[in-house]
């Protein structure tokens, strides 16, 4: 392990590992880097209380930051597409150390679904007090996972369309998207899909949960139905094949 001001690690929310890279110079302020997707998160150990650093943030619409004093390290949100910078300050104001971020956003175009991931697979989860109901919802739900399995995506970030072409049912569809950090809305065929959108571990896949309990409660009302979430994944071959 190197000597100097950090020890560093990164995680996603999901124990995401990242690309990262420390320069050293003996003039200039030493250059801690990571890339990663938006939405990730990097930690850096940092003696903020023994040293009395500050934290100056050069680009606040790309990155954020937040102090974890137990651990005394902060943790680095990538917000947005592109490169942002962090200056580590010392009581003088002097820059000791300098944490970039290389981010970019969701955008690729070449994502398959598929069944199961090393550390996550597809699920459906229900809840309801008519069992019956229950089952037929659990059955309805696996038949549509299994039916999309090997689905390719294909996304343009810059138009804001997307296209989803269904092998086992011979059926290709086309519509819009919208992507944040953390949330994905499909729209296509006067049909609107909201997912919940998470990075997996090693960045390769994504996690795509949905909340269908409202939509079964509307449709089955006296069957006391409290819970309808299913679980999907998406591997992204554009990803796989960024040198790691």
């Amino acid at each position: 392990m190197k000597k100097g001001i950090f020890i560093i690690y990164s995680l996603f929310v999901f124990c995401c590992c990242s690309e990262k890279e420390t320069i050293q110079d003996p003039i200039n302020p030493d250059v801690t880097s990571f890339s990663g997707l938006v939405g990730e998160k990097f930690y850096v150990f940092i003696e903020m209380r023994a040293n009395g650093y500050s934290l100056k943030n050069n680009d606040p619409q790309i990155i954020s930051w937040e102090y974890i004093e137990k651990d005394d390290a902060i943790c680095i949100y990538a917000l947005n597409d592109g490169i942002g910078s962090i200056d580590v300050q010392d009581t003088e104001g002097n820059i000791k150390s300098i944490i970039s971020v290389s981010a970019y956003d969701f955008g690729s175009s070449n994502i398959e679904e598929i069944a199961m991931h090393p550390t996550e697979k597809s699920s459906v989860f229900v809840e309801a007090n008519d069992k019956n109901i229950s089952k037929l919802i659990e059955d309805e739900l696996w038949t549509e996972i299994k039916q999309k399995k090997k689905t390719l995506y294909s996304f343009n970030k810059e138009t804001k369309e997307f296209t989803m072409n269904i092998p086992l049912l011979e059926q290709t569809f086309c519509g819009t998207f919208n992507w944040s950090i953390d949330s994905l809305t499909l729209k296509y065929n006067d049909i609107t899909e909201k997912y919940s959108f998470q990075v997996a571990t090693g960045r390769l896949c994504y996690i795509i949960r949905a909340d269908k309990t409202k939509e079964y409660q509307l449709l089955y009302p006296d069957a006391g139905i409290t819970s309808v979430k299913v679980k999907r994944i998406w591997y992204d071959w554009d990803i796989a094949d960024l040198p790691r």
